[in-house]
């Protein structure tokens, strides 16, 4: 990602664990001081119910969250979070949607 935003990015993908609270998306992702968590599922797949739950209180905590699939091109991904970052909205499009684009 930073090959894209440079120094204005910084990600981490969260292993699950004895330790962790279920439910976590897979990926954090800081863009240019807002910070989004993205679960990654493949064409098909749902989240499960507590992952839905832990989306939704993210988005209620003032951060971005949303399920993202796969097959989805990088390009796009990287346009709607540019959006979203620089609107300062915790809402993504693709949120809740759980349709590929």
């Amino acid at each position: 990602m930073r090959e894209w935003w440079g120094p204005a990015v910084w990600s981490a993908k969260l292993h699950g664990g004895p330790y962790q609270v279920g439910g976590l998306p897979d990926l954090v992702v800081v863009l240019r001081g807002r910070v989004f968590f993205i679960e990654l599922k493949r064409p098909g797949e749902r989240p499960t119910p507590r992952q839905g739950v832990t989306l939704a209180r993210i988005r209620e905590a003032g951060a971005g969250s949303t399920v993202l699939y796969t097959n989805v091109p990088f390009e796009t991904v990287r346009r709607v979070l540019s959006d979203a970052a620089t609107a300062l909205v915790s809402y993504l499009p693709f949120v809740d949607d759980y349709q590929t684009w």
